[in-house]
């Protein structure tokens, strides 16, 4: 599971750009057909773009599965880390473990 992961995480995985440690895992975890969960936590004036929309269709096609989680406004993010889906998050990770 990546999470939170930002609308840059997002696009650099979708792209297989791999210049971090843990972008590295996480792609070879999608190479080996790991069951992998990600969860966003960008703003709109990100998530609202086409190379977001076009990353999360192409992490969908690998059966990476992107959380569809609210959205909050450029520099309001902080007002919404309290309520981050931790929970739905971790379900859904298990959810997926267990299936494969």
């Amino acid at each position: 599971m990546i999470a939170p992961a930002t609308a840059n995480t997002i696009g650099k995985l979708a792209a297989g750009i791999a210049d971090t440690y843990a972008l590295a895992i996480a792609s070879e975890c999608i190479g080996l057909g790991v069951p992998l969960v990600v969860v966003p936590f960008a703003n709109t004036a990100l998530t609202g773009r086409a190379p977001y929309h076009r990353a999360v269709a192409s992490l969908a096609a690998e059966g990476v599965r992107v959380l569809d989680v609210p959205e909050h406004r450029p520099r309001e993010g902080a007002a919404h880390v309290a309520v981050f889906p931790w929970v739905r998050a971790f379900e859904t990770a298990a959810a997926m473990a267990a299936s494969a």
